[in-house]
């Protein structure tokens, strides 16, 4: 096919390759303007009406995939598939090990992502694993091997031609590279599942670590025989990741790891096996974690109470998962805390319980910390600083606290301490004067004091200094500096470069341990280090070493996601470099689904349209496009798209516009286009991302809210020229992610990650009239008298206020929370992901299933982390 020759809108450039299922192009898509891979199929296999059939039913399968890790399918066209096209070198070794370590677990999340969906590769290697010039990895032809037998089940193509054959490379010589990567099952013409792609993945990161081929011969049988019988030679690798492999190339697939994901944990901690568990004298209690679907099991395996003055085996350290986004341990090892729960409340679980308990008067709870003796919790809601017990009793509502990031407890229940930072400043409240006063760290006008630790002994403490946008997890520099209470002012660096210092005992040798992050983002993610420390100062004695890698963000606060406690035990949540995938939903007013709108896709908001025959969805990632969708008909269409991202939609009161945020490069606009597919018109440039979140009543005026420190903006649509004025703005709304504006246009309720700020409009006052403890996602009810919500900003409970007014008309109250129906949602933006019908009977949400990598994981000793350290 020559250069110029055009498939439907796509235009042929060059050859890329040549292979089993035919050749391969370079294209441009005249319609997005971005280049793209054509494959174009056999002109036999192309022209049989069944096997077409067949392979397009296998691609449309393959085109739900959406992962940054796997390259993606865009559709089929005139015997054609069409897919992304990936610049960049194939995989080869030999690696450093913390680069092979950083594909590995790359090439572990785009299978995991794969599996989780029934696809499975069946030809990874190398050649089919390209790293582009980020340094990021994409896995090419992802189930075609299946597509290529399924669609030719006659014919005489194998399962061991590769879909794609570069042209530096021979048929031959081709096949031998695949059958070097096959599965003894597969090598066999046995039916394969996932097991497979692991037995692969365990050749290829041989392959990275060592830069040899796993298995070789000069004929395929030979390298089959190989495969068969050759005794794997597991010291040419590094120890930590020997148990990984070893589980990965067992030849019996019974035997082999049988989900990907488990490698996540095996990349991060390889413990080494242990034959004999070492006898511990004078031990506390030991804590046994019974978690979820697996509980009897675990309770049978773990269950055992380590009294003091008893010499007992240490069990061996356990990891399990937990069903909240992120946990708090309590000093004494026996409790769980988690604020993500359902209904939104606070949950405490118990070491020898089964069940979450929710602890009262902690609705829409933030900045958790316990009391010394686990006996107690400090938190914030509403915007108070508040403290209850961990049975539920002696609830205490104890100060103002807005926007709070991090507090710490020093001393009794009753007569200590409790350090917290607010609106980006140190404050100390005294339990037995119940007296609130200012810590006056070293700050310039520019940094803030956040996460406060107390050292183990003495009234010491940490706290982490920087600048508002390194402590949202920016490029600024965060430190972790060292305080007392007596002359907070004399503050002091203790470690550059770090961010959220929390302490911790090991289990065997009694030291104390200081576990911190990164202050900055590393190409693989924020690290976390931990070293031994003196208890009273907090200087090392030894070198830190690196637990943890790639700790997940909360998407509200920017902190990153990992705790310990006592008893050994450290949770945590690995971040997820892609979005999941979601559904946009029908559900009744008990939360049974009714009916799915379209395809599961990368939803990250939606808008119902006021005459509720529509919806507008942004989905895609990283760069996103305006889709809508034909409640009827269920069917969709793009309806807005750029060369960067189109998000954000919203719907004018009338129905007969769509407004939505354009971001090119570093340029932002807010756009409107008819709903019927007018031009678009570029309503305004804006200076940071902006986000439309209410029109007022007669139309004229956006209101919009930019995320993280823009403040709240309005924009007149009938004045010439349009100028961008500015509503709120400065610190009580630096962290403004949504505004509500109340149907009769006199409030403006703004959420935030401090509680829910009321304003005054059309002229609101430079402080709020009231705060509320307002549900996070807020949308009206369609007569503007009740406000709903989610529990948090990853789902939780749906909730519904009725919306009041306060005394004297000074502000907007909530009355009794009402709880609907729990669901899980994408907390990667902060935008609306549901709306109710005007009659309330239904409602509309993009929603997801529980998923492993939406909990936190816990492990029972993270001394073996230390043992393992990279």
């Amino acid at each position: 096919m020559s250069p110029q020759h055009s498939i439907a809108h796509y235009r042929i450039v060059s050859k890329i390759g040549e292979g089993g299922m035919g050749a391969v192009y370079r294209a441009t898509d005249t319609k997005l303007q971005r280049d793209v891979a054509v494959k174009v199929l056999p002109e036999a296999f192309a022209k049989d009406a069944d096997r077409m059939a067949r392979f397009t039913r296998e691609a449309q399968v393959l085109a739900s995939l959406n992962h940054p890790n796997i390259a993606a399918v865009y559709g089929i066209e005139e015997g054609a598939l069409v897919m992304e096209l990936v610049e960049g070198e194939d995989l080869a070794g030999p690696l450093p090990v913390d680069v092979a370590l950083r594909y590995a677990r790359q090439i572990s999340a785009g299978l995991e992502a794969a599996h989780e969906k029934g696809i499975i590769h069946r030809d990874l290697k190398p050649a089919n694993i390209r790293i582009t010039a980020d340094g990021n990895v994409k896995i090419l032809d992802f189930g075609l091997a299946k597509a290529a037998v399924t669609a030719s089940p006659t014919s005489n193509a194998s399962p061991t031609v590769s879909p794609t054959l570069p042209m530096s490379m021979t048929q031959s010589g081709m096949i031998l590279g695949t059958a070097a990567y096959m599965s003894p099952e597969q090598a066999r013409g046995k039916p394969v599942d996932r097991r497979a792609d692991i037995w692969a993945f365990g050749v290829v990161l041989y392959e990275m670590l060592t830069g040899k081929r796993l298995f070789e011969g000069e004929t395929v049988s030979d390298t089959f025989a190989n495969l068969f019988s050759q005794t794997i030679d597991f010291d040419a690798v590094p120890a930590q990741i020997r148990p990984l492999l070893r589980r990965c190339l067992e030849r019996d697939p019974k035997a082999r790891l049988r989900d990907i994901g488990d490698s996540a944990f095996l990349l991060d901690v390889s413990p080494a096996p242990v034959t004999e568990a070492p006898a511990v004298a004078a031990r506390t209690r030991r804590l046994p974690w019974l978690i979820a679907g697996v509980l009897a099991v675990l309770a049978a395996i773990f269950a055992g109470l380590w009294w003091h003055g008893k010499n007992v085996p240490l069990p061996l350290p356990h990891r399990f998962a937990v069903d909240a986004g992120g946990v708090k341990i309590s000093p004494d090892g026996l409790w769980l805390l988690a604020a993500n729960g359902d209904p939104g409340s606070l949950r405490v679980l118990a070491h020898d319980s089964v069940e979450w308990r929710t602890l009262p008067g902690s609705e829409s709870p933030s900045s958790l910390f316990w009391s010394p003796d686990s006996s107690a919790v400090g938190f914030v809601a509403g915007g108070r600083l508040r403290t209850v017990g961990v049975d539920g009793s002696g609830l205490r509502d104890l100060a103002p606290a807005p926007e709070v990031h991090g507090g710490a407890w020093y001393g009794g229940v009753s007569d200590g301490v409790i350090l917290f930072s607010s609106e980006g400043r140190l404050h100390r409240f005294d339990l037995a004067s119940r007296k609130l006063s200012d810590v006056a760290v070293p700050l310039t006008s520019d940094e803030q004091a956040v996460l406060p630790e107390f050292l183990p002994e003495g009234e010491r403490f940490l706290f982490e200094r920087g600048t508002a946008k390194g402590l949202s997890g920016a490029s600024t520099e965060t430190a972790v500096y060292v305080a007392s209470l007596a002359d907070p002012g004399a503050a002091k660096v203790l470690i550059q470069a770090a961010r959220q210092p929390l302490f911790a005992r090991h289990t065997h040798s009694g030291e104390w341990y200081l576990f911190y992050a990164d202050g900055t983002a590393q190409l693989d993610g924020f690290s976390v280090y931990a070293g031994p420390v003196n208890p009273r100062t907090g200087q090392f004695s030894a070198k830190p070493v690196r637990v943890l890698s790639n700790p997940a963000q909360s998407a509200s606060t920017g902190a990153l996601i990992f705790e310990v406690g006592g008893q050994g035990m450290i949770a945590w949540r690995k971040a997820n470099s892609s979005l999941p995938i979601w559904h946009l939903r029908w559900f009744d007013h008990n939360g049974n689904v009714l009916s799915a709108v379209g395809q599961a896709g990368t939803y990250q908001s939606m808008a119902l349209s006021p005459d509720e025959r529509q919806v507008a969805t942004h989905q895609g990632y990283p760069s996103t496009d305006i889709w809508v969708y034909n409640l009827s008909t269920g069917s969709g269409a793009r309806f807005a798209t750029g060369s960067g991202s189109t998000s954000y939609p919203f719907w004018s009161p009338d129905g007969a516009f769509l407004y939505y945020t354009q971001q090119k490069e570093t340029a932002f606009s807010i756009f409107r286009r008819s709903a019927d597919g007018g031009v678009p018109e570029e309503v305004a440039q804006t200076p940071v991302r902006l986000v439309v979140c209410a029109i007022t009543a007669d139309k004229q005026n956006l209101i919009m809210v930019g995320p993280n420190g823009g403040g709240v903006y309005r924009l007149n649509l009938s004045a010439f020229p349009r100028t961008l004025e500015t509503l709120i703005q400065g610190e009580k709304v630096r962290t403004a992610m949504s505004v509500v504006l109340t149907r009769d246009q006199r409030w403006l309720l703004v959420e935030t990650r401090g509680g829910a700020l009321v304003y005054s409009y059309p002229r609101p006052e430079k402080d709020p009239v009231s705060i509320v403890s307002a549900p996070t996602r807020a949308f009206l009810s369609a007569d503007g008298k009740a406000l709903y919500g989610m529990a948090t900003p990853n789902g939780g409970r749906l909730l519904v206020f009725p919306l009041m007014e306060a005394a004297g008309g000074r502000g907007l109250r909530l009355g009794p929370v009402s709880q609907l129906f729990p669901i899980a949602t994408n907390s990667r933006v902060s935008s609306t992901v549901a709306a109710v019908t005007r009659d309330g009977s239904r409602f509309l949400a993009i929603s997801g299933d529980a998923s492993e990598e939406l909990k936190a994981q816990v492990l029972t000793d993270w001394s073996t982390l230390l043992t393992h350290a990279q």
